[in-house]
């Protein structure tokens, strides 16, 4: 998690300015977890996990040149709300979609990215250390739009998903 580093070298923010960073985060999380309640039903929920894909990376690109503690704020809430939605929906696909026979197994696979998703800190803390914690950021992000770009073109079947 590169917060704690962003917080500190691009904000320049005390410990206490962290943790209302961390508290826009979580309150947007509840509220896309929340929101999400009201889509239960939705017929276009792979549309809504690719474009949550999309738009966490957008609100990522947004945090990288945040000038301030209030605009930071106010996209680390709607970054919490994203990215919550795309979890979620992730989820909720798997569920919904993998044969009874497999879903055990799947849903064990999906639940180990949880973890490995830690490896990609190496390489954006190395781009962080080398140009600056706002444009490993930023790279990070286009790097997730570009992601999220190719599945949602290339990959119908995940757009088609009800």
């Amino acid at each position: 998690d590169m917060l704690p580093a962003y917080a500190d070298l691009a904000l320049h923010l005390s410990p206490q300015g962290f943790g209302l960073l961390m508290t826009a985060t979580g309150i947007g999380a509840v509220t896309g977890s929340i929101s999400l309640a009201y889509l239960s039903g939705s017929r276009i929920r792979g549309r809504l996990f690719l474009a949550s894909g999309v738009a966490w990376g957008i609100m990522l690109s947004m945090m990288s040149w945040a000038p301030n503690f209030p605009t930071a704020f106010v996209v680390l809430f709607c970054l919490g709300v994203v990215s919550s939605s795309f979890t979620t929906f992730a989820s909720i696909l798997l569920q919904d979609n993998v044969d009874d026979a497999f879903r055990g197994r799947i849903i064990s696979l999906y639940m180990m990215t949880f973890s490995v998703h830690t490896f990609g800190a190496l390489p954006i803390g190395f781009l962080a250390d080398q140009y600056g914690i706002r444009e490993a950021l930023l790279w990070s992000s286009l790097a997730l739009i570009a992601l999220m770009a190719l599945v949602t073109i290339r990959r119908g079947d995940i757009r088609r998903l009800p």
